[in-house]
């Protein structure tokens, strides 16, 4: 859980400063506009820092349609993890299951499914039947596993998102939006990568039915490798989709295109925006040390302060050379320290505009002392303090 929060607080960190590079980039004229596109909203963002490079209404609640699916895959993803899940459980097919209307598996009503079968029907041809099923045998009905899911958004940050339904069928209390839906990509994409690979398999085979995936830009664009399609009378068409391209992993989320050919022009004409005129570049290895800084009542005097992730920033191209660093540290610190203590903040600016930033911490544990060290210690601390 520890870690689970640890990532959460970068990739919260990261989204506070989004907006701003986007609007640096359009206050300073540095770009043209983002491609004017039919999608009601939209939003690029870059996966790794969670940059905004364009968006459309990205905060507006809208029904997210099969993209909802999304969410239920998290969730069994880390049920997977904590051992409440294996790939090999035995899953049962409801009747309520076996009915569930739209996109289906085809499952057999009161049979058995493997859970691997069933999550891979759920992602790859957005099968409610499967989807039911995994949520029932997980949470005892849809509506307990929906529950869940309005936790987990609520641990997200998403704050324009609630789920009635696993499926993303249509309910007027069931919405969520563009930028909360890229939130959620990019926990699923960073936290999952064993799992990812899924969202870009091309077909699935079951009950002697192959039904292909209904990304159709997953076999014309290598770039591309998943993620959700999703489309209902009110949602419009739906799509969730990631590439990459060298260092650089973006996000587009297109909410109500009026058909499958604009939701894939909208997609492609934001992919080509983000990649043509933005990379994303790392700053410092995970691990780096990045300062050195006194310590008060300690068993020694002095820590190194470092990155304990990689520090990446997303900046229009050609721009790193105006990048700034700046280091912040909670001075005085104070003993005892944990290696998994904040002890400061990396922040990386373009034009005084803080675009990225990092939580830093000490490189080892450090125990309060004790004596005449302590004491000695304690006096240093409180002439550092006046001081400040």
């Amino acid at each position: 859980m520890r870690i689970l929060n640890r990532f959460l607080t970068i990739i919260i960190c990261s989204l506070t400063y989004a907006q701003n590079l986007s609007q640096f980039t359009q206050k300073n004229l540095l770009l043209p506009p983002p491609p004017n596109v039919t999608a009601e909203a939209y939003i690029v963002m870059d996966a790794i820092t969670g940059s905004v490079l364009a968006e459309k209404n990205a905060n507006q609640q809208l029904a997210p349609a099969s993209l909802t699916k999304l969410m239920t895959s998290y969730i069994v993803f880390h049920a997977l993890s904590q051992g409440h899940l294996r790939l090999d459980d035995q899953i049962h097919i409801s009747t309520n299951a076996w009915k569930t209307e739209g996109s289906r598996l085809f499952l057999n009503e009161n049979s058995y499914a493997p859970l691997q079968t069933l999550l891979k029907g759920l992602i790859i041809t957005s099968g409610n039947d499967a989807t039911v099923a995994i949520s029932e045998h997980f949470a005892g009905s849809e509506e307990n596993f929906a529950s869940i899911m309005n936790r987990y958004a609520e641990k997200l940050n998403m704050n324009n998102t609630h789920y009635v339904t696993t499926t993303g069928l249509e309910h007027p209390e069931h919405f969520s939006s563009a930028q909360d839906i890229a939130t959620l990509s990019s926990h699923v994409i960073n936290e999952f990568p064993e799992y990812f690979h899924w969202f870009h398999e091309k077909s699935i085979t079951y009950n002697g039915i192959t039904q292909n995936n209904r990304n159709k830009l997953l076999k014309t664009h290598p770039e591309i490798d998943g993620l959700k399609t999703g489309h209902t009378s009110a949602a419009g068409y739906c799509l969730a989709t990631t590439a990459q391209k060298n260092n650089t992993r973006l996000i587009v989320i297109t909410l109500k295109s009026p058909s499958t050919k604009q939701r894939d022009q909208d997609t492609l004409a934001l992919l080509n925006y983000g990649f043509r005129f933005y990379e994303t570049t790392l700053l410092y290895p995970k691990n780096t040390i990045i300062s050195n800084t006194p310590v008060y009542t300690g068993i020694i005097s002095n820590i190194n302060v470092e990155t304990h992730d990689p520090f990446w920033a997303t900046i229009p191209k050609g721009a790193k050379e105006n990048m700034k660093i700046d280091i912040q540290v909670n001075e005085p610190i104070q003993t005892p320290l944990s290696k998994s203590d904040v002890v400061g903040t990396i922040s990386a600016y373009l034009d005084d505009v803080e675009i990225s930033s990092a939580p830093l911490y000490p490189s080892d544990d450090v125990q309060a002392s004790s004596g005449f060290r302590y004491t000695l210690g304690s006096i240093q601390l409180m002439f550092q303090k006046w001081f400040l």
